[in-house]
């Protein structure tokens, strides 16, 4: 097993996304890899510094900005009958419409 394999599989082990042969595969690795070793220790050791940092809530996120708009928009849709029905398909361009247009 190649060590870029094994640091992908490290990040995946500590998201829990490996199973059982994987997990035992990667160890045998790390047991026989000072490097990997070294790696691997560095890594679950952020991780778990990461996981005590306090959970943040952004004050502002662009989609709750941007969700008024759409809505608005809606709206304006609706009240002017312009809101295409679900089955109706919009073509913007045809490519024998450019073919033509190219000779």
């Amino acid at each position: 097993m190649k060590c870029a394999e094994v640091i992908e599989w490290m990040h995946r082990y500590l998201d829990h996304d490996l199973s059982r042969e994987e997990i035992t595969e990667m160890f045998q690795h790390i047991d026989d890899c000072l490097s990997c070793a070294e790696i691997f220790d560095r890594l679950t050791m952020l991780s778990k510094q990461l996981e005590q940092l306090p959970d943040v809530k952004a004050p502002f996120s662009i989609v709750d900005s941007i969700l008024p708009k759409l809505d608005e928009l809606d709206r304006g849709l609706l009240q002017s009958g312009k809101e295409e029905s679900e089955d109706q398909v919009v073509v913007p361009f045809s490519r024998e419409g450019l073919r033509d247009k190219r000779q």
